[in-house]
């Protein structure tokens, strides 16, 4: 991590107090968190997180395809706002 960008003796051992830190923050959550990781509930809560997932990327790609036909929509309005500005100024 930091000693890939800078060299030398203290970006070394930075990096080293960084990835300790990272593992006690670590134990320290899953011994704090003992009950929730071996509940019953995992399962269910497990299962509702990968449907809300697939119901948001089923968002996504509907609002991504919106998205295009609001375009499209917006092109059109833009052409016949041309046209009739057209046929006003040919009048």
């Amino acid at each position: 991590m930091l000693m890939t960008v800078l060299k030398g003796d203290l970006a070394t051992r930075q990096s080293i107090a960084i990835v300790r830190l990272f593992k006690e923050m670590k134990d320290y959550i899953a011994s704090e968190n003992q009950q929730l990781l071996g509940c019953s509930n995992c399962v269910p809560i497990a299962t509702l997180t990968a449907q809300h997932s697939h119901e948001i990327a089923e968002i996504r790609t509907d609002v991504a395809r919106l998205e295009v036909e609001s375009q499209k929509i917006q092109e059109s309005l833009n052409h016949a706002r041309k046209i009739r500005s057209q046929i006003l100024i040919e009048s």
